[in-house]
């Protein structure tokens, strides 16, 4: 019996089938399974049957094996079936005298486990529960698991921009919308235990959901130059969707598989270079920093570099496919940095990176920052930014993560439709400016309602126009 259950727990005789059939209004049972050969495990295995009746007697038996059928002497002792709990499994142990006498055998005696009593147990656990180990046992024993129950920090992480949305403003007006967007935005607060939680959380960036989850509705570093540059009074509808759904718009293309394949080589580069111009050189890993004085902005710099000489700054690299085999010669147009009159090579101030580098010292409050432009046969090219403040247009970035705004309701049973104009239904004061779609309710504008610092050029619609179908634009 131990050597079977031994063979089907090794592996030797598996997929094992079993079908019961009547005869005679006798029950059988036919067993099939698959035994490994001993000698050839690579051999295709056999495939042996046995017949057994009810009480466990053998009425027929067959194997593949080639040796044919096998022969054996029958044992003298008939083996009786029996319940398996009425089955010893374990061997009897016995003692050898030296005299190997038969009467210098006898059995081992069995112990007998007696369990303890309630008030043992309770002494026991007390006493190890002074010891410097934490036995598994006290997390599941009352009162001892008490002490183990996790301590919940004091610190939770910041709502997501995402749970602003308020949907009893869906039948607000465009003006109240804009109101109420200030409103929340001024009072939009993270303390900098949330952000130091979010930052380290959100390690490992783009392979983590909470990146993403922290990241949507915030002015990202690298899309802050969009959020300056566009037009505010018709700004980027693909601006606002990477902005709002950034999970949604990640891409993959050839360039930027080679700048993510490459970033680890490219940070060696820099490392052993870096090293013979600094002491105690670190770079560290980082996840997504949340800017404390305006927390609608968000940055996620490929390291944190520190050194006992300059202290902590954010380390940004490139890996253009453009400059993968050498750098231009010469000012190259279209390459993020220019050479100097001195011969160095500086970022473009004017170049979307020199932003995101300038958005990423300040989001993560670190005076420099190291950027770094690889080459796969030139090396690599290193420029220290530092920041200027751009308060003013951050702030005025506001609306771009502000909700769609919606349709203005027809109001044409309004005696003064005529003479009154915009959103507010005020009559024509200031800069106006005029939706260029001719079927436009509304028509003209005040600038100081739609927040237009200046009159845009070509073709421009208002809100509600921009949202109709393309069909009645």
């Amino acid at each position: 019996m131990l050597d079977s259950e031994g063979f089907v727990t090794a592996g030797w005789v598996h997929d094992l089938l079993l079908h019961s059939f009547d005869v005679n209004n006798l029950r059988k049972f036919v067993i099939k399974a698959k035994v490994n050969h001993s000698q050839r495990s690579s051999c295709t295995p056999l495939l042996p049957w046995v017949v057994i009746e009810e009480d466990g007697s053998v009425a027929a038996a067959h194997c593949t094996c080639m040796a044919g059928a096998c022969y054996w002497l029958p044992t003298p002792t008939k083996v009786t079936t029996a319940n398996i709990s009425e089955i010893k499994f374990r061997k009897t142990a016995r003692i050898n005298d030296t005299t190997g006498s038969p009467s210098s055998k006898h059995h081992r005696l069995t112990a007998v486990r007696v369990p303890p009593s309630e008030n043992e147990m309770d002494s026991f656990l007390q006493k190890i529960s002074k010891g410097k180990e934490r036995p598994a046992i006290l997390k599941i024993t009352m009162p001892y698991a008490e002490e183990f129950i996790p301590r919940l920090s004091d610190t939770r992480f910041p709502s997501p921009i995402t749970e602003l949305y308020n949907p009893k403003m869906l039948d607000s007006d465009y003006i109240e919308l804009l109101s109420e967007c200030d409103k929340v935005f001024q009072e939009l607060k993270i303390t900098e235990a949330e952000a130091a939680l979010v930052e380290l959380e959100t390690r490992g960036q783009s392979s983590k959901k909470s990146w993403f989850v922290f990241r949507s509705g915030r002015l990202t570093a690298s899309l802050i130059r969009n959020a300056v540059k566009t037009n505010h009074a018709s700004p980027s509808q693909s601006l606002i969707k990477r902005i709002c759904y950034p999970e949604l718009f990640s891409f993959s293309t050839k360039s930027t598989r080679w700048g993510c394949d490459h970033e680890k080589e490219a940070l060696s580069t820099y490392e052993s270079v870096a090293n013979e111009n600094h002491i105690d050189l670190t770079i560290k890993d980082n996840g997504f920093f949340i800017d404390l004085c305006h927390p609608y902005i968000g940055a996620s710099p490929d390291g944190i570099v520190s050194c006992s000489c300059c202290g902590k700054g954010v380390l940004e690299v490139k890996c253009p496919h453009s400059v993968k085999e050498s750098f231009p010669e010469d000012n190259n147009r279209s390459f993020c940095m220019e050479k100097g009159n001195d011969g160095n090579w500086t970022l473009k101030r004017e170049h979307p990176y020199y932003y995101q580098v300038q958005t990423q010292m300040h989001a993560c409050n670190l005076g420099y920052c190291d950027f770094i432009v690889w080459s796969e046969s030139d090396g690599t090219l290193i420029d220290l930014g530092k920041w200027y403040s751009r308060k003013p247009a951050a702030n005025s970035s506001n609306a771009l993560v502000a909700p769609d705004p919606l349709p203005h309701e027809d109001n044409e049973d309004n005696e003064d439709y005529d003479k009154v104009w915009c959103y507010c239904n005020q009559p024509s004061y200031g800069e106006m400016i005029l939706c260029d779609n001719k079927s436009c309710h509304i028509k003209w504008f005040h600038c100081d309602c739609l927040r237009i610092r200046k009159v845009p050029k070509g073709i421009w619609k208002c809100p509600s126009c921009r949202k109709l179908p393309i069909s009645k634009k």
